[in-house]
């Protein structure tokens, strides 16, 4: 007995911990096995949800600057709007066959679809765990 006490000091193991209150081997390896497989799937499933968050994240952060972008050039036409009255029937280059009341409309209308757009990404991920054991 006095051997076994020494040689579980001297090694230190989770098996020989486990055997030393009363395990058997084939059980104590048994048992650390399913707690090896356990964290394993969860810390996969860690893995998953940090790149799908990197990736979501990713997707969020430009949809945010194209929805700047578009909302500066509505704040554009709109002081444009105010300074010149007659500015709305100007075409917006003379190459260009589009005035800027469109350019305004087109504007508006991208940068509320995007800003809706990075609100249902935000609330699609944040419903999701990565510790929950439903996939």
């Amino acid at each position: 007995m006095m051997k076994e006490a020494e040689d579980l000091i001297a090694h230190p193991s989770p098996a020989k911990s486990l055997m030393s209150i009363g395990f058997t081997r084939n059980e104590a390896n048994a048992f650390l096995s399913r707690i090896e497989n356990t964290f394993t799937g969860k810390q996969t499933k860690i893995v998953k949800y940090r790149q799908r968050r990197s990736r979501l994240l990713e997707y969020r952060g430009l949809i945010t600057v194209v929805c700047g972008y578009a909302l500066m050039v509505w704040l554009y036409v709109v002081a444009m709007q105010l300074r010149w009255p007659e500015a709305v029937y100007w075409p917006l280059a003379l190459w260009l066959p589009i005035r800027i009341d469109y350019l305004g409309e087109i504007a508006f209308a991208a940068s509320f679809l995007l800003a809706c757009g990075a609100c249902i990404a935000k609330v699609k991920f944040s419903r999701k765990s990565p510790t929950s054991d439903s996939s």
